[in-house]
C-alpha cells in the first residue's frame, strides 16, 4: 500500500453521492498517472479490514492527505460523525503537532461546492 520510492497521498472524503465518489477516484486515477502512490479506501480497504485501524496507519504514514471537502464532509468532521469523524480526531491531532509548519493536510474544495464552511481544524489553513 506505501511506496517508498513516491509521494504517498490518502484520500480522505466523505461517501456523499454516487457522482461525487466518481469525482474522487477520477482526481485518486490523475494523481496516480502523474506517479503518485494513491491511498483511498475504494481500493485498499478490504472486506474484514479494521476500517479505524486503515485510516490511522493511512493518515499517519503518507506524505501527503487530501481532505475533499463538501458540505457533508465538513458537518461529518464537526459533529464527528462515521469515518470523516474518526479522522478528524486523528488529523487534528496531527495538526496540532505541526500548527506551525502545515505541509502535510491539503483541503481542496470542488469547484461547484465554493460556498461550504470548512471544519473548524481546517479554518486556518484556506
Amino acid at each position: 500500500m506505501f511506496s517508498k520510492d513516491k509521494i504517498n497521498v490518502f484520500i480522505s472524503y466523505s461517501w456523499d453521492n454516487k457522482e461525487h465518489k466518481q469525482w474522487v477516484y477520477n482526481l485518486a486515477d490523475k494523481l496516480v498517472q502523474e506517479g503518485f502512490n494513491i491511498i483511498i479506501d475504494a481500493i485498499h480497504l478490504k472486506l474484514g479490514d479494521h476500517t479505524k485501524l486503515f485510516m490511522e496507519t493511512a493518515i499517519k504514514r503518507s506524505d501527503w492527505v487530501l481532505l475533499i471537502i463538501s458540505s457533508n464532509y465538513s458537518n461529518k468532521a464537526s459533529l464527528r460523525i462515521g469515518g470523516v469523524g474518526y479522522e478528524y480526531n486523528i488529523i487534528n491531532n496531527e495538526l496540532y503537532e505541526i500548527i506551525q509548519n502545515n505541509n502535510k493536510f491539503i483541503p481542496i474544495v470542488k469547484q461547484q461546492e465554493q460556498n461550504i464552511i470548512l471544519p473548524v481544524f481546517l479554518k486556518d489553513f484556506n
